[in-house]
This record gives structure tokens, C-alpha cells and sequence, in this order.
């Protein structure tokens, strides 16, 4: 079986969602998470999590040591630029595996190799979205070649050195800003036409797929994520299965399944709500409205409408006075 470490950078305090994330690393027993940050350890961790406490300068120093190179390293989303990266970074806590990846932690995984087909992990690069490499979770064969692969971006050093985030570890920005690459390799643009302000590590794969790249890489690209919940749909976790367990929609049947659920669109909502339970529950529900218990679920409805209500309610009567207030007055 392939020993597989997935490595986490974050800085500041941990979400309070990161308990969610980290009871589904439980079930996740082969693949052992490596969780960098100047934050303190989380209570009652799986045993395959471990923390590597490092502030943004040390991390920064880390950087320019092995690029030697004057890096701009700031907090936020910034950081998801250095993922590329990490086989080099973290070379020190990566010797015997045989991947690396790296995940964002707003998100609830599967059993992984469970999910994953063998073909996978005979493939150098594993992404879990077909149209670029997704940022939310990837792996990376651990060797040479695919360590130093995003050298082969002319752009790799602009990305060390400014502090924008160019989303490197995905599919570049564009020029003009009012057009996402994401929406227009949605639509049916190729990558390589985009006019981007960076190549990223999704343009050097589209040239090693066109053999515009001459690299023995074999990529493995499967959309096999679930990145938002609509009105009539609900999912069910259960020890490490991710499956549809309600929907109307036909390109999404009850029993679909996924390798992660990322709350990504749905945190944004004002009345999605995540639980303050005391122990994460092996089983438990999703829907648009946020996370529900075995206990809860068949009250879903009243819960939904009550969520909703007060979502609205906080929005009209706190948040958008504050918004008008600062347009006004320009603060």
C-alpha cells in the first residue's frame, strides 16, 4: 500500500470546523496528515494528525533557504500558492513516502483509498477535479521529477516573490480581472488559451497531456467532489462514506458517492449553521443549511425553516446596516 502524507499550512487560529475535518482524518487511518501552523494543537487529535508548529517567518526562511530567493509570504490565501512547492519545502518530513498531497481543512473527507481506484496511485499526479488540479485536495508522487515540476513554469519565481495570489496551485489567474479562469474552463475554454497572469501548475499538466511538455508523467483526473448542496438535496456521512441521501437533481442520484464535501460555497450562506457538538458523531447529515445528527434528522424541516429565519433576520438587521453604513461613510 502507498504511504501517502498530505501536509495542511495554515496560519492563525484554527476554524472551529477544523473538529469536523479532523474526525474524518480518523477514518483515513493509512494517510497520515501533517498539520503546519503558529497555532496550538487541537484537543483530542486522531493519532495520524500530527502538528508542526512554524510562524510565517521561520517558514519564510525555510523558503528563501532552498529557493534562494527573497520571498513574499504573507497569511491567508497566499499560502495555497506554496503547495506546488511542498516536495521541496517539507523534503525534510517526507522521506519514506511514497505521495504527498496537500487539502484544505473546510471540508469533510472520505475513506480516501477506499474511494480512490488502483489506477490512482499508479499515476504521478492524482487530482479530484478533472478540469485543473484541484487545490482542495491533491497528490503528488514523491520523487524528483514531480518535486521540481513547477520549474518548469516560466512564472514559478514571480510566484515566490509577490504577495498576491496568483492560485498557482490551480489554474492561474487571468489578466482581466473580471474573468475567472475556473468559469471559463467550465464553459469549455482551454487552459492554455487563457490569458493568465501566471502558468500554473494546471497549465504545465495540460502541456505534459498535449505533449507540449516532454515529461514521463502519468495524471490521473476525476471530478469526484461535492463543492455545493442544492435546495433538495441532502448528503450523508457515515465512518468515512460520503453518499447522496436525498436529491431531485438527475445528474446527482441518491448513493452518489465522494471523495470530500466541501463546504466552500455553503460556509458563505448566512444560514448555514455547523454544530457545537461535544464529540463528532460517526454518522451524521449535510444540506444546505448546514449539519444535522442522527437525533436531529427527522426534524429536518422545522430545523431548516428555523435556520433560514434567523439567517435573514441577523443579515437584514445586523450585516447589511453595517455594509450600508460603511458605503456611505466610506469606512
Amino acid at each position: 500500500m502507498a504511504k501517502i502524507a498530505i501536509i495542511i499550512h495554515y496560519s492563525g487560529k484554527l476554524p472551529g470546523y477544523f473538529n469536523l475535518f479532523a474526525h474524518s482524518c480518523h477514518f483515513n487511518k493509512e494517510i497520515d496528515f501533517l498539520v503546519v501552523t503558529d497555532a496550538d494543537a487541537a484537543a483530542d487529535l486522531p493519532q495520524n494528525i500530527r502538528f508542526c508548529k512554524m510562524t510565517l517567518p521561520e517558514f519564510r526562511a525555510r523558503v528563501e533557504a532552498i529557493f534562494s530567493i527573497e520571498a513574499s509570504v504573507n497569511s491567508g490565501y497566499k499560502l495555497c500558492d506554496f503547495r506546488p512547492f511542498y516536495g521541496l519545502l517539507f523534503q525534510d518530513y517526507l522521506q519514506g513516502y511514497d505521495f504527498w498531497g496537500h487539502c484544505d481543512i473546510d471540508l469533510v473527507l472520505a475513506n480516501v483509498l477506499e474511494y480512490l481506484p488502483p489506477e490512482a496511485l499508479h499515476c504521478d499526479i492524482v487530482s479530484v477535479r478533472k478540469e485543473w488540479i484541484s487545490g482542495s485536495f491533491a497528490l503528488y508522487r514523491n520523487n524528483d521529477m514531480v518535486n521540481n515540476l513547477f520549474r518548469e513554469s516560466k512564472d514559478w519565481q514571480k510566484v515566490l516573490q509577490d504577495n498576491y495570489y496568483y492560485r498557482f496551485d490551480e489554474c492561474g489567474t487571468m489578466k482581466a480581472g473580471e474573468a475567472m479562469a475556473y468559469s471559463l474552463i467550465l464553459s469549455g475554454k482551454p487552459i492554455l488559451e487563457l490569458d493568465s497572469e501566471v502558468e500554473s501548475i494546471s497549465h504545465l499538466v495540460e502541456k505534459i497531456k498535449q505533449k507540449k511538455l516532454n515529461l514521463p508523467l502519468n495524471i490521473y483526473q476525476q471530478t469526484c467532489i461535492k463543492e455545493s448542496i442544492s435546495p433538495n438535496m441532502l448528503l450523508k456521512y457515515d465512518k468515512g462514506s460520503i453518499a447522496i441521501a436525498e436529491s431531485t437533481h438527475p445528474s446527482y442520484p441518491v448513493g452518489m458517492k465522494f471523495l470530500h464535501y466541501h463546504y466552500i460555497t455553503e460556509k458563505k450562506n448566512r444560514y448555514f449553521s455547523f454544530p457545537n457538538w461535544k464529540e463528532i458523531p460517526d454518522i451524521f447529515y449535510i444540506d444546505e443549511t448546514g449539519f444535522y445528527n442522527v437525533a436531529d434528522i427527522e426534524r429536518r424541516s422545522t430545523i431548516k425553516r428555523k435556520r433560514k429565519l434567523n439567517g435573514n433576520l441577523k443579515y437584514y438587521f445586523s450585516t447589511l446596516p453595517k455594509k450600508i453604513y460603511k458605503k456611505i461613510f466610506k469606512k
